[in-house]
């Protein structure tokens, strides 16, 4: 179902405007009720049509790693209000992510971007970190 609601929104893009005119495509968790293997084909999809069709993504998503991986630019929020914005694998980072969703969280080295690597969230810090006041 969320496949077939993905492909009616490209097919509108595509069937759209001029392509000279700004295009945009607004999804709201276009990844839920997929598999893993629908998660990367569906992210690496969107992403050459951002590239390919110079089509505008704004995407809700929550998680941050394939967001690192597949958004150019984030914008995070803690309790409905910007707390950070700019290139996703600099702007994803461990404190912002601790202080947006009040779980710890650490940065893994992995084998394919030790530079960037992945966040991991501390299972034993479920319910205990708490937002500042």
């Amino acid at each position: 179902r969320q496949r077939a609601r993905l492909a009616r929104a490209l097919a509108q893009i595509d069937a759209g405007t001029a392509t000279d005119a700004p295009r945009f495509l607004l999804l709201d968790e276009p990844l839920a009720g997929l598999d893993l293997a629908q998660h990367v084909a569906v992210a690496r999809l969107l992403a050459r049509v951002a590239k390919r069709d110079r089509v505008g993504i704004l995407v809700v998503h929550h998680d941050l790693n394939l967001v690192a991986w597949t958004c150019d630019d984030v914008l995070v929020l803690r309790q409905g209000r910007p707390l950070a914005q700019g290139e996703a694998r600099a702007t994803l980072t461990a404190e912002v992510v601790e202080e947006a969703f009040a779980v710890r969280v650490h940065r893994l080295v992995a084998p394919w971007d030790a530079e960037h690597g992945y966040l991991a969230v501390d299972p034993r810090s479920h319910g205990e970190a708490t937002w500042p006041k």
